[in-house]
């Protein structure tokens, strides 16, 4: 029997029939998918999400898999792809990543970026096999209690001089600071994007963080000292604020974090990585149409 693939633009549907997509595409993952549409509409936004570029696979009629493209200036990244549990093992996540790469071509981009979770067995030596090439390994931390400070616990005065700031301004100075080539998802196009729930602080102007809540904890976005008041301890007075004023809760950063970057800092204030890491991978897609 010859089974029949169609893949259609993801602007084609709504935003509840992606959502549903998207979760059953990721039953079993190594963690738990349940993307409302709510969230997918933020999503869209600080992802850059191109739902033109995006498609829905179909194999015999029924939805079968999901791929998002985002798209800023010539690069490109796959946001997300995955197959329905009945579909699998059946060529649905290879034809979902050549026709992305092939269509991104044809617009002229010129390179594609995705990250896969390096315990993925099946996943990423189809990536290699399209050939995609690793960049960097991406770490996630979490932390429980921070530790104290020289001065002992967290200061009073501290908590009190933590003020709201608009996440753009984070964004701003992430792009002034940090590092140009950070990953897609701590590029200060992705912070400049975040609004509620997602909510930026800072102290005394020498210290920045965005942060959200989450079912496990605090889930922060960004982290960042500017360059003049670094190694003075107001990136650490930052997070011990914060955990003190957000009820004790712990602290969760996704694998999103280049392992070599702030490693000390986040070890020295008890943070520890978590056993997921993730592989950063490229594919450069040529100079494009003239």
């Amino acid at each position: 029997m010859v089974l029949r693939l169609d893949l259609r633009p993801a602007l084609d549907f709504d935003l509840r029939f992606l959502a549903d997509l998207f979760n059953r595409s990721f039953e079993g993952y190594f963690v738990p998918v349940a993307e409302s549409p709510e969230a997918l509409a933020a999503r869209l936004r600080y992802d850059s999400i191109d739902l033109s570029l995006s498609r829905v696979a179909f194999l015999c009629d029924d939805p079968a898999g999901i791929i998002y493209v985002a798209v800023r200036g010539w690069g490109c990244r796959v946001a997300g792809m995955g197959v329905v549990k009945e579909a699998r093992r059946r060529g649905v996540g290879r034809r979902l990543m050549e026709s992305a790469l092939a269509r991104s071509r044809a617009i002229g981009l010129r390179r594609m970026v995705l990250e896969v979770i390096e315990q993925n067995e099946p996943a990423v030596p189809l990536y290699r096999g399209l050939g995609f090439r690793t960049l960097r390994r991406l770490v996630g931390y979490r932390l429980e209690e921070p530790s104290e400070g020289p001065g002992g616990d967290v200061g009073r005065r501290d908590v009190e001089a933590l003020a709201a700031v608009d996440p753009r301004e984070v964004a701003r100075r992430v792009a002034r600071e940090a590092d140009r080539d950070l990953p897609w998802q701590l590029a200060a196009e992705t912070l400049a994007a975040y609004g509620p729930p997602v909510a930026g602080y800072h102290l005394e102007g020498k210290a920045f963080a965005l942060v959200q809540d989450a079912a496990d904890g605090t889930v922060a976005h960004a982290l960042l000292v500017p360059g003049s008041h670094r190694r003075a301890g107001w990136g650490s007075r930052l997070v011990r604020a914060l955990h003190a004023a957000r009820g004790g809760r712990p602290w969760r950063i996704p694998a999103r974090l280049p392992e070599d970057l702030a490693a000390g800092f986040l070890t020295s204030l008890g943070f520890h990585r978590t056993p997921l890491t993730q592989l950063e991978m490229h594919l450069e897609l040529g100079p494009g149409p003239a």
